[in-house]
């Protein structure tokens, strides 16, 4: 029996490191495909900025009144004047050309930092996602690595402590007090009720035990009866006048041994 536990928890670790590693794996590949993706998005955006043609020269009305008074100045075959404004054209021309120029280049630049901006957006948001996934993937192996081996030690504390009671039952050593029902706890989750919700009872199984205790039953199990319905009937113990009685009966000074108070019966009597 030992030997098999040890097989199961073998297994059952296996398959929760295997998903905890498939998890790690979908988050790298995560990582990775958005970094592929800002690379493409990068090597398209130079490819347009490359392919883009460089605007027209747009010249100031100043230099436009220049050129045109070069040109009346060459008609009137005043060529040393006319020499003279066009030193001056192309002076204010070259100008011009280069701040065009360098208002193309701002433009394309502020096309890569909308681009950086909005990939470093993606980067952070991601990063929160994968930094939660890792974090929900780690918790979730913590757990299911504590609930298996809660499993392992509840089915055979429970299978143990079943074939106890099978053995008691078989030699008649039995107890013949039926114990106070104990009523699971709404506020917490612990004891009895996280085997209940989590584990379940795996040693009501047992073949003998089967009759009395249903295993998987979701109501309230039946338990046997070990005093004869002819008998007195046991008080409810839940009731809390007869806690209070009980409770007078055990103070009194006189009294060394409780006397239970009878309970009233449904005839009356």
């Amino acid at each position: 029996m030992q030997t098999a536990a040890t097989n199961v928890t073998k297994e059952v670790t296996e398959t929760i490191e295997d998903d905890y590693e498939d998890a790690m794996d979908a988050m790298y590949k995560k990582e990775l495909a958005l970094f592929n993706l800002h690379e493409q998005q990068e090597t398209l955006l130079e490819q347009e900025i490359a392919a883009a043609a460089l605007p027209k020269a747009r010249y100031t009305k100043n230099t436009i009144e220049l050129r045109h008074a070069e040109t009346l100045l060459a008609q009137q075959q005043d060529y040393f004047n006319a020499a003279r404004v066009r030193v001056k054209t192309k002076e204010l021309e070259a100008r011009e050309d280069e701040l065009g120029l360098q208002n193309h280049h701002n433009r394309m630049q502020r096309r890569r930092e909308i681009l950086y901006s909005k990939q470093d957006q993606e980067c952070k948001r991601v990063f929160e996602d994968v930094k939660k996934a890792k974090a929900v993937a780690k918790r979730n192996r913590i757990d299911s690595m504590q609930l298996a081996k809660n499993r392992m030690k509840f089915l055979d504390d429970g299978m143990r402590h079943g074939h106890k009671m099978h053995k008691h039952k078989v030699l008649g050593t039995t107890h013949n007090i039926e114990l106070e029902p104990m009523k699971p706890s709404k506020e917490t989750m612990r004891g009895s009720t996280y085997n209940e919700l989590k584990i379940g009872k795996p040693h009501m199984a047992i073949a003998s035990l089967s009759a009395t205790h249903v295993f998987g039953a979701v109501h309230r199990q039946m338990i046997e009866e070990a005093r004869p319905r002819a008998c007195t009937p046991l008080p409810n113990f839940r009731d809390p006048s007869w806690r209070m009685t009980a409770r007078i009966e055990m103070t009194r000074p006189a009294s060394r041994q409780m006397t239970v108070p009878r309970p009233a019966t449904s005839g009356g009597a």
